[in-house]
């Protein structure tokens, strides 16, 4: 569009406007395409699910407002959230994601004095100052934004994912002024089913060091085995960080606290601000719990996408593997993502370093997929939808996706 006023990411020479969605589809004029990102892993449901505007209904029966004060469909969804994360003793409703990173901060800084936030390569924790820095190759911070303070660059640390050797030396030498260990516990940047053990590992560290655990399961949250990468792998962080399919569409993050954290927090003499005007609103939360109770009353939907979704990433990769293309598709449960390079890649710095020399063909193999009806998400990851149980419609996507691996990315013998 000509002259456009909207500076956010993406408006400035958008490919795509989005109109509409239903089901698995985007509908751009009179064009449908099958959506592989459902607003970044919100609409879980797929777009427009019976129960999204059976909620929406209910919020005009109901004559729903905004009252930026107590309401009851906000206990009606901490009471929900409490069946998946039977660990939270106390849960704090934010506006956003990236609220709930800012908030958990500022309780981790309130209960432990120390300075440094350390963060692994590959986690993504949303457009928030004190850790919007991407690590070089040595692992030094560098800004990604202008306007961030020069202090939060040296309060910051980057860690190796799942390389407990590599994490374990340098948590070692700052460890006496470390304040909290931020993880994605699986990277959407490089879903990782084996990392288990790096995560026990971090569990007993930081417990041990008395450093503060903060899992962001802002994406993992309801889109895993049992609910969550903490209950699938037995782990109890002491702050949880949850949103994206938790409002059901509507924008919301929650942030949950272990009995440990919530009995140091009560007894702080100045106590935490966790106000905002849209924190807890009626609409998130009533449509959030109408979802999340359907999630929970169809957990074999959940099973089936997962199922689905190994069926992508073995069918891809089969493909991968008998026709010589340099990619492969890494999937944690029902998270994907298809990396351009055949090479066996750990961490994020590795794969970013691997697909430089291929970012001309990834964006050819792009707006191929854009040409046969395929959205494919600009970060690349694949978060698919309960919409994407349509054998035929999968059939479809994983052809076309084989087809365009195979135009692009075909090692030459």
């Amino acid at each position: 569009m000509k002259n456009n006023i909207i500076l956010n990411e993406g408006y400035n020479k958008p490919k795509l406007i989005f109109d509409k969605g239903i089901g698995n589809k985007i509908i751009i004029g009179n064009k449908s395409l099958y959506d592989l990102s459902y607003s970044s892993g919100v609409i879980f449901l797929g777009h427009n699910h019976y129960i999204f505007k059976k909620s929406l209904k209910e919020c005009i029966k109901k004559k729903i407002s905004i009252f930026s004060n107590p309401n009851i469909y906000a206990y009606k969804l901490a009471k929900t959230i409490k069946i998946f994360f039977s660990n939270f003793n106390k849960i704090i409703f934010c506006s956003t994601g990236s609220e709930s990173v800012i908030k958990a901060l500022r309780v981790s800084r309130s209960i432990n004095k120390k300075e440094i936030i350390v963060c692994t390569v590959g986690s993504w924790h949303g457009s928030v100052d004190q850790t919007l820095f991407s690590p070089k190759k040595n692992l030094t911070p560098f800004p990604i934004s202008s306007g961030l303070k020069e202090i939060d660059k040296k309060k910051i640390l980057f860690i190796p994912y799942n390389d407990i050797a590599g994490s374990k030396k340098i948590l070692n030498k700052f460890k006496n002024n470390i304040n909290c260990v931020l993880i994605e516990p699986v990277t959407a940047s490089l879903p990782n089913k084996s990392v288990s053990l790096y995560l026990k590992f971090l569990e007993s560290y930081c417990k041990q060091k008395k450093i503060i655990l903060i899992f962001d399961e802002i994406i993992t949250a309801f889109r895993t085995k049992k609910g969550s990468v903490q209950k699938q792998f037995y782990i109890k962080p002491d702050i949880t960080l949850i949103g994206k399919i938790l409002g059901g569409g509507f924008p919301i993050g929650a942030i949950g606290l272990s009995k440990e954290t919530s009995n140091k927090i009560s007894k702080l003499r100045i106590p935490i601000f966790f106000g905002g005007t849209f924190s807890a609103n009626t609409f998130s939360t009533l449509v959030g719990n109408n979802v999340i109770n359907y999630l929970k009353n169809n957990l074999n939907l959940v099973d089936k996408l997962i199922n689905n979704c190994e069926t992508f990433e073995k069918k891809v990769n089969n493909f991968i593997e008998k026709n010589n293309i340099d990619a492969r598709v890494y999937r944690f449960d029902a998270i994907l993502r298809i990396v351009f390079s055949r090479n066996k890649i750990e961490n994020r710095i590795q794969r970013d370093f691997l697909e430089k020399k291929h970012s001309k063909k990834k964006d050819k193999f792009i707006n191929f997929l854009l040409e046969k009806n395929i959205y494919y998400p600009k970060n690349g990851i694949i978060l698919l939808s309960l919409a994407n149980n349509n054998k035929k419609d999968l059939k479809y996507i994983i052809k076309i996706i084989c087809v365009g691996l195979n135009k692009y990315f075909k090692i030459d013998k």
